[in-house]
């Protein structure tokens, strides 16, 4: 695990907190990740940081972005939990 890596796992810790604990602003938080974290794989590409894993890197932001963002939902739509599991699948980009 790289700098990179190390640095989103942070920024991926951090979404979870705060949608944990600022209900009703998670519009703002999610958009808020996003933007952050566009940002910062800009800045890791111009400086140097390869295509791949930029790409990479993105996925994963995307990954952890819609993963929280289902966990956010349900949490406020059935606090006790889903009846049944729920997968939530992405194609194409």
């Amino acid at each position: 695990m790289g700098p990179q890596d190390q640095s989103f796992e942070q920024a991926a810790t951090k979404l979870r907190e705060q949608t944990k604990t600022r209900r009703g602003e998670s519009v703002a938080i999610f958009k808020g990740f996003r933007k952050v974290e566009e940002h910062r794989l800009q800045l890791w590409h111009k400086s140097g940081g390869g295509g791949r894993e930029v790409a990479r890197q993105r996925s994963d932001m995307v990954d952890v972005l819609l993963r929280e963002l289902a966990a956010a939902i349900i949490a406020e739509v059935a606090p006790k939990g889903l009846p049944e599991p729920l997968a939530v699948a992405g194609f194409g980009g």
